[in-house]
């Protein structure tokens, strides 16, 4: 390996003229450069302006003053640049190397001037007008090049901080310029302890030469390496060292230009950190990690998210022991069709959220070997996983997970799922949990302990296929949030929830929205008295025929918009109950209900509040008030939402006592 290092010298600062020097010379030494290469090579020189024939003397030193060498040099009269060199026994130290220079003249007695130079160590990246970016150890710029910025490089690196709409930037001195970086060169061999964050964000970077001049042996911390650096097609690693490297965290993320990575020669045994390392890494259709340890990773999160040009992934010989966050590690990974993680060794894994988000490609997926006893999120785990037809996680030890939340959402293959072993005591998130699992036609969760979820929310919405849904037993005392819960459910014929406690619910939109096959649904037992949406609540449920909402309290409630739209099955609706002098939208709120002939009411029903009415009686024909007030295209909105009575016309009818 060659080690080149660089001082400059100028005169006013390390060279003086000698005492008694003529006063009338015009003799001069300039900028001055010593190099000490690790194979025994020394190169120096420095610049001269002399009015005078003259000699440069070059003596070279050891940092103990010990002679290693002198160079001679004739100088015509003009200003030129000298250069001297000698091989010398490689030395211990390159910062131990100094070189004295000495001008004389053949009329002079004395040096007409001398100044030393010590070799210290430098690299600089010098960024050029053409879009190259040059690693060396000079601080010198070709001309012939063009207009040139020059950056000293710490060996340390720079950190990367994560700002809040931008995401990762590093503080490098060249990242403000990243965007005309179009090409990488490294002139000198380099031997830095960090490249973190070295060229993220360099989109446009498509070439990176002469690679095998960076010397990682002594790098730590290789993360957001490469991170977007998407016009890279080609990336030649074969001399990386990275047995000294512990982060390779997002090294390689959003890549995704690349075609093909050769990692076989990568030591990872040090290294704890492999989250979102390969993420967005698109167009890779194979990826080679036998060569891998990762005995010390302990974060794996997103490491092959977006990953969706691989078709296979052989993970056989990892051991992830250590492992405690696999978080969206394949997260759409969505063109794979099989994956073996029979060899994982979860014991340690507490995060399993979004780990196999929308892997649809997957036909088959055998889990059976997962120890899940520490996993406390399971949120998204499968979802969109539409490929699947079978799940056996009769192993899973779910005792300790609290977030299951869109845990199936999507996954439209599945038939059948037996979820009679799970324990759910701690959890208190279940939204979308089945969520457009439209081929499962049965679902038993009366087993289910929901006694702490708080979030039900689109638990079964887009079902389409159920036909029977056992829900008893269900404790819902602690459920906000009910919205969309059963929304889409169009295969149910019957709904039985007499056992749901709804007193703490206050979101109950959509809840029933589409659910087209029920023709009768009881909620005597419903306490909504905490609930302010119920906008589009029974929307679209075509085939009731009744509906006893006499229990109601909708004192609460500020939106019922649509509420009740496209109910055209029923020809009377009880709301005598209803207090909706907090309701401030009503638009659409019998909107199509094509049959609807009667509408009970008392005075309670307001709508003084109301600032949205649009279309609250739209195409509701069959209607009449008490008082014999026929439907009238003319009077749409909230004008009529009144008990009809003499002298003003409405579309309510008051209940009889």
């Amino acid at each position: 390996m060659k080690k080149l290092l660089l001082l400059s010298l100028f005169l006013g600062l390390l060279l003086a003229l000698a005492v008694g020097a003529s006063a009338e010379s015009d003799c001069a030494l300039g900028e001055a450069y010593l190099r000490v290469g690790d194979d025994g090579t020394v190169q120096t020189g420095v610049q001269v302006t002399a009015d005078r024939p003259c000699t440069l003397y070059t003596a070279l030193y050891d940092e103990n003053g010990r002679f290693l060498g002198l160079k001679t040099q004739d100088v015509a009269a003009g200003a030129l640049e000298t250069s001297v060199s000698a091989a010398l026994p490689a030395p211990q130290d390159a910062d131990g190397i100094y070189a004295r220079f000495f001008l004389t003249a053949p009329d002079r007695q004395t040096p007409l001037a001398e100044g030393t130079i010590a070799a210290e160590s430098g690299v600089y990246a010098v960024l050029y007008a053409d879009g190259t970016l040059v690693f060396q150890c000079s601080n010198q710029t070709d001309p012939a090049r063009g207009a040139a910025t020059v950056f000293p490089v710490a060996p340390e690196g720079y950190d990367v901080k994560y700002v809040s709409g931008t995401g990762y930037v590093s503080v490098s001195p060249w990242y403000a310029q990243r965007k005309g970086i179009l090409r990488v060169d490294f002139a000198d061999t380099i031997r830095p302890l960090s490249t973190k964050g070295w060229f993220l964000g360099c989109s446009d970077l498509n070439e990176i030469k002469n690679m095998h001049r960076l010397d990682t042996s002594a790098v730590t911390d290789m993360r957001l390496m490469f991170g977007g650096c998407r016009s890279l097609t080609s990336l030649d690693l074969s001399g990386f060292d990275t047995s000294a490297v512990t982060d390779m965290s997002w090294m390689f993320y959003g890549c995704n230009g690349l075609t093909a990575l050769d990692l076989s020669n990568f030591n990872t045994s040090a290294v704890t950190d492999m989250r979102v390392m390969f993420s967005g890494c698109r167009s890779l259709t194979s990826l080679d990690l036998s060569g891998f340890d990762t005995s010390a990773v302990t974060d794996m999160r997103t490491m092959f998210s977006g990953c969706s040009g691989l078709t296979a992934l052989n993970l056989s010989n990892f051991d992830t022991s250590a492992v405690a966050n696999m978080s969206s590690m394949f997260s759409d990974c969505s063109g794979l069709t099989a994956l073996d993680l029979s060899g994982f060794d979860t014991s340690a894994v507490t995060d399993m959220d979004h780990m196999f988000y929308y892997c649809s490609g997957l036909t088959a997926l055998d889990l059976s070997s997962f120890d899940t006893s520490a996993v406390t999120d399971m949120g998204s785990m499968f979802h969109g996983c539409s490929g699947l037809t079978t799940l056996d996680l009769s192993g899973f030890d779910t005792s300790a997970v609290t977030g299951m939340y869109e845990m199936f959402y999507g996954c439209s293959g599945l038939t059948a799922l037996d979820l009679s072993g799970f324990d759910t005591a701690a959890v208190t998130y279940m939204s979308g949990m089945f969520e457009r699992c439209s081929s499962l036609t049965t679902l038993d969760l009366s087993g289910f302990d929901t006694s702490a979820v708080t979030n039900m929310g689109r638990m079964f919405s887009g079902c389409s296929g159920l036909t029977a849904l056992n829900l008893r037993g269900f404790d819902t005392s602690a459920v906000t949030d009910m919205h969309w819960m059963f929304n889409g459910c169009s295969g149910l014929t019957a709904l039985d929830l007499s056992d749901f406690d709804t007193s703490a619910v206050t979101d109950m939109s959509g809840m029933f929205e589409r659910c087209e096959g029920l023709t009768a649904l009881d909620l005597s037992g419903f306490d909504t008295s905490a609930v302010t949406d119920m906008s589009w609540m029974f929307k679209d449920c075509g085939g009731l025929t009744a509906l006893d909402l006499s229990s109601f309290d909708t004192s609460a409630v500020t939106d019922m918009d649509d509420m009740f739209q496209g109910c055209r099955g029923l020809t009377a609706l009880d709301l005598s109950s209803f207090d909706t002098s907090a309701v401030t939208d009503m638009s659409g709120m019998f909107r199509s209900c094509f049959a609807l002939y009667t509408i009970y009411a008392s005075d309670l029903f307001s709508t003084d509040a109301v600032t949205d009415s649009s279309g609250m009686f739209s195409i509701c024909s069959s209607l009449v008030g008490g008082n014999g007030t026929a439907y009238d295209y003319a009077h749409t909105d909230k004008t009529y939402a009144r008990i009809d009575r003499p002298g003003t016309p409405g579309y309510f009818t008051e209940k009889p006592e």
